[in-house]
């Protein structure tokens, strides 16, 4: 979970098209045992087990991770800006692999 975390603060939001690729690449490539560790953290992150990521989840689990609401907050709000690729204010799990 924590490189999960680590993870998406590296990633880099790209255009539509190219996020629509890697996706679709990414979907395909995945060995199952990546694929299923790739579902269990995001899982572990997903509270309500709604199928969504929310902010406040997202600071949840970096609170865990840094021990500083702050900061925790801070790399909540930079990751959902760059990983939410939909722009629905969630993180889906579709959206990243």
């Amino acid at each position: 979970m924590i490189e999960l975390l680590r993870n998406l603060k590296n990633f880099r939001a790209q255009g539509t098209l190219q996020k629509a690729v890697l996706s679709y690449i990414a979907s395909q490539q995945l060995e199952e045992s990546t694929e299923k560790e790739l579902r269990k953290v995001f899982n572990g992150l997903d509270a309500d087990k709604n199928g969504h990521i929310t902010r406040q989840e997202l600071v949840d689990g970096y609170q865990k991770l840094y021990k500083n609401p702050t900061q925790a907050k801070r790399e909540a709000l930079s990751v959902l800006k760059r990983v939410d690729v939909n722009m629905n204010g969630v993180i889906d799990y579709n959206g990243i692999c």
